[in-house]
């Protein structure tokens, strides 16, 4: 579904494929391990961010 880290190698219909501009702006992130999204989430501070509130505005809430 995400693709491969390099959309020029992703397959098409990946969402890097069909978003991503090259390895820097490759349109998602996704943590490679359970350790390291636990450490990423820290760093990015999940649930005091927003992020969640700008997700629903551009997307609706589920």
């Amino acid at each position: 579904v995400l693709g491969p880290t390099d959309p020029s190698k992703a397959p098409p219909g990946s969402i890097r494929r069909e978003f991503g501009s090259n390895i820097m702006v490759n349109a998602a992130h996704a943590s490679d391990a359970p350790e390291n999204a636990q450490r990423e989430m820290a760093i990015v501070k999940v649930g005091e961010n927003g992020f969640k509130r700008v997700v629903e505005d551009f997307c609706g809430k589920a």
